[in-house]
């Protein structure tokens, strides 16, 4: 009951915020529906958890008020604003984007193949099928040139903005689609692939602006979510071994619904291992999580600059776990402060962008509200708003900004 209730409100208040503002997909909504859902899912108690202390529900209380008041407070001011301003072309010059991101299919396949070499070196290609537990833990990626490889997941979003300027879809979008999904296969997780399907779904439902259009949206949200769950189920299912297996005393799913209990454990484990985290002793970090690319810059400079671990502490909750949401890295940086100051700043630079967005749609401020948005949705995971990946798609974003506006 507690947890329809929390459900509920959760999704009332995103309604509501989302009839404010003219679109179900502002980042306010979005954030309170993703943490409404994961708290409510978490206290349907499908899993046995570790008890938790009243610090988890401080922690998340504290988030989702300073999230809201960022990003509430950048969404009020929009209401004085003018409404949106068409821009039919979003400002770029058709050809000029379209060499672009040909260019950037180009570098994305060099960076899948020397990725692919990588791996071959350092512990074979083939122990992805036959050893798939230890692949997962061998698993590694190229140095430097590894952000080639990444760049496949920009690309997808990149070429839905082109469909839209253009109408119509071109023949080498086939192979920036394939480097893509292929570059995400061989990751062993399921990030990559989240993050390109997630991202591209906001540019696309930011580009469908019609009111008429919001049974398509709708049945777009459905598709997604059916996509990830069955993406999310194949790939555990061959990488992982399976928390149903190991821990059935703690498992509350009949067995016709056993499938779902890792992706259950996934989305709401984070939670048992955010209060964990809590009531740890860990060192403070002051900013190195945080702003972890600045610090990954100042390296080079500085060759013995301490940065931090990149890979979590191991919880058991009794399953281990080592994700425990965004709130992580502002926790580890900044204690109490940080996890009412750094949602704070995520919902005002989410919201802000949005704002710009649904002021002057062009390429840039749709692909740059498209990446913050996943960023909300992944927050229950995963903080990708410190992450050097997103700073990477950042500058991605600006370089194609500048080089496709239309030299008039």
């Amino acid at each position: 009951m507690l947890g329809i209730c929390t459900l509920m409100i959760g999704l009332l208040t995103a309604l509501a915020m989302a009839r404010l503002v003219k679109d179900y997909a502002n980042p306010v909504s979005v954030y309170l529906t993703v943490w409404s859902l994961t708290v409510s899912l978490f206290l349907a108690s499908w899993v046995s958890y570790n008890p938790v202390s009243s610090s988890l529900w401080w922690a998340v209380v504290l988030s989702a008020f300073g999230f809201c008041l960022g990003g509430g407070a950048a969404l009020f001011w929009w209401q004085s604003k003018p409404q949106q301003q068409e821009v039919g072309d979003l400002d770029v010059d058709p050809q000029r984007l379209k060499w672009l991101i040909m260019l950037f299919t180009g570098l994305g396949g060099l960076g899948f193949l020397l990725q692919l070499m990588h791996l071959q070196q350092t512990m074979g290609i083939s122990i992805l099928l036959e050893n798939p537990v230890e692949a997962r833990r061998l698993h590694s990626n190229v140095p430097v040139w590894g952000y080639l490889n990444i760049l496949n997941v920009a690309n997808i979003p990149l070429c839905l903005i082109y469909r839209k300027v253009k109408a119509r879809y071109e023949w080498w979008m086939f192979a920036t689609l394939i480097f893509a999904i292929s570059a995400a296969l061989i990751t062993t997780d399921r990030t990559r692939f989240f993050y390109m399907a997630i991202w591209s779904f906001f540019v696309w439902f930011y580009l469908a602006r019609e009111t008429k259009a919001l049974a398509k949206k709708m049945g777009g949200v459905a598709l997604l979510g059916s996509v990830l769950l069955l993406f999310f189920v194949s790939i555990g299912e061959h990488y992982e071994r399976k928390y149903r297996d190991r821990f059935p005393e703690n498992i509350h799913l009949s067995e016709e619904f056993s499938l779902l209990v890792e992706p259950y454990i996934y989305l709401t484990g984070s939670l048992a291992a955010l209060d964990a985290l809590i009531l740890d002793e860990n060192p403070m970090y002051l900013g190195k999580f945080t702003f972890s690319p600045l610090v990954s810059l100042a390296k080079v400079a500085v060759p013995d600059l301490e940065t931090v671990p990149l890979q979590g502490k191991l919880y058991f909750v009794p399953m281990e776990v080592n994700t425990y949401s965004y709130l992580q890295q502002f926790y580890q940086d900044f204690g109490w402060w940080g996890i009412l100051l750094g949602p704070y700043l995520c919902g005002w630079l989410s919201a802000g962008v949005y704002i710009g967005m649904r002021q002057r749609q062009t390429l840039f401020t749709v692909y740059l509200a498209g990446l913050l948005s996943f960023c909300c949705v992944i927050s229950v995971f995963v903080n990708t708003f410190t992450q050097e990946a997103t700073w990477f798609f950042v500058a991605v974003g600006l370089a194609t900004k500048w080089w496709s506006k239309p030299r008039r």
